[in-house]
């Protein structure tokens, strides 16, 4: 008997190959081939397509669908009978740079919403606000003139757009940050030559916008840059934009001063009384004078302090009462800019540290820096200066005998506190000064139950409430102080 094996095919397995069985063939001549065999069933496995899964929401799968012409009307047809869900908006197709802001890109600007709010934030709002250096009308064109200064204009732009509604800048606005940044470090690879005006106002910008909303170590970075371009371009008086840069470089001079209490290094070209009159004839103060004099017992501080707040008075009712070309021609910012250098000056000179209220003195010093970045400059509430200020205020107020100052000097004591209860941090980041301040001011007004403190006190309701809680003098004498200006340091 011969016998032999052979392959035969039987269908396909899963993976189409062709299956293979060997089937044993035996001999038809011997008889043992008589007996039946048995029945065989033919395997055969039907070819599978491949299954595709795809994720939806909260990692559910589902097999992939033939039908997808219809997906969108099943879609829909859940959305009706499922409240809970929304169909999603549908994509815009147009493309983004046949409008907006920057069409063709020739400023390189991030083409998104932001940049667009940015941009009509500055010219509806931010323009019209203290803020920008006087004369403020030639700050867009100068802005519009370069690429790497409107990067920063937007940037600083958007977040003042959030500070202007008690929001801290979030995340979001950091891709408009790093396009300033990189701007600024290209601009200064590129040339060979001394750092343009747009530079340096460029950088300027951003080191008072980290200072005031942003990272202390990155506006120390800032400073030392500035300082560095400003040495090679030989001083102050060599930058133009008809002293437009000069003030902008001078306010990032005081600002970080204040920030790191330091004294300024800069000494600028300043004009502080155009366009006005001898404003200390116009205030009455009674017998302040001589109630400060007994708790300090230093009559030169005594003079200085109350120059500075009259000063502040008149600063904010003339652009009160003052129209924009007003406040313009007669270059408001250097009168902001010179009232911040002489406190400043005192609170680093020697005759603060050698009077008997020290603590309350620098304390009154401290707000009126706070009176002039919230009131004359028009900085938002809740800056990083003011914040650092009214941590400082409630630190020196601490340490005053808090019941020989109501006696003494109530309104002053009372101007001061209220200053010092507009820095404090809002709702989410509220530390314990708010309750102090609340606390002290609530003390300060016990002799005089007439007087009401709203929760927010803006402008002049802060001389107003103080007023109002002077002490009636017997014999009211009129102020004798000096009528010239502080010295610069």
């Amino acid at each position: 008997m011969e016998t032999a094996f052979r392959p035969k095919y039987a269908g396909r397995n899963a993976s189409g190959k062709a299956r293979q069985i060997r089937v044993k063939e035996v001999d038809e001549e011997s008889p043992s081939s008589i007996r039946p065999k048995p029945k065989q069933r033919s395997v055969r496995v039907a070819q599978r397509r491949p299954i595709r899964f795809h994720r939806i929401y909260n990692g559910k799968t589902k097999r992939w669908r033939d039908n997808s012409a219809f997906e969108d009307d099943i879609k829909a047809e859940k959305s009706k009978q499922s409240p809970r869900r929304s169909p999603r908006p549908p994509k815009i197709r147009i493309d983004a740079r046949l409008g907006g802001t920057d069409p063709f890109n020739a400023f390189g600007l991030i083409n998104d919403r932001k940049t667009d709010l940015a941009l009509h934030h500055w010219t509806s709002v931010f323009q019209n606000t203290m803020i920008p250096l006087t004369p403020r009308k030639p700050w867009l064109q100068i802005n519009l003139s370069d690429k790497t200064l409107l990067s920063v204009t937007t940037y600083c732009s958007t977040a003042h757009w959030y500070f202007c509604r008690a929001i801290r800048p979030p995340a979001s606005i950091l891709p408009q940050k790093v396009l300033a940044i990189g701007n600024i470090n290209n601009a200064l690879r590129k040339t060979d030559t001394d750092p343009s005006d747009y530079i340096m106002v460029a950088v300027c910008v951003m080191t008072i916008l980290e200072c005031l909303a942003g990272d202390p170590k990155e506006c120390a970075i800032h400073r030392k840059g500035l300082q560095l371009m400003l040495r090679r371009r030989g001083g102050l008086r060599t930058l133009g934009f008809n002293g437009g840069a000069q003030r902008a470089i001078s306010w990032a001079d005081t600002c970080c001063a204040i920030f790191e209490r330091a004294k300024p290094t800069l000494k600028p070209i300043l004009i502080p009384n155009a366009g006005e009159d001898a404003f200390v004839r116009r205030y009455e103060i009674g017998n302040l004078r001589e109630r400060l004099l007994q708790i300090i017992d230093c009559e030169d501080l005594a003079n200085d302090a109350l120059y500075v707040w009259r000063r502040l008075r008149y600063l904010y009712e003339f652009v009160a009462n003052a129209s924009d070309d007003q406040i313009d021609d007669c270059l408001f910012t250097d009168k902001i800019d010179h009232l911040e250098r002489q406190v400043l000056s005192l609170l680093h000179s020697s005759t603060l540290g050698e009077c008997g209220a020290v603590a309350f003195m620098t304390a009154f010093l401290n707000a009126s820096l706070i009176f002039i970045y919230e009131e004359l400059r028009t900085c938002p509430r809740w800056t990083n200066v003011c914040m650092t200020l009214s941590q400082r205020i409630c630190s020196g107020l601490s340490l005053v005998d808090m019941a020989t100052t109501i006696t003494g000097t109530p309104d002053l004591l009372l101007w001061t506190l209220l200053l010092g209860r507009s820095g404090v941090p809002p709702p989410p980041q509220v530390a314990l000064s708010g309750a102090w301040y609340e606390k002290e001011i609530a003390a300060a007004l016990e002799g005089s139950p007439e007087v009401k403190v709203l929760p927010v006190v803006r402008g002049m309701m802060y001389y107003t409430i103080a007023e109002a809680a002077r002490p009636n003098a017997s014999t009211p004498s009129k102020a004798t102080e000096r009528e010239d200006t502080c010295q610069e340091e």
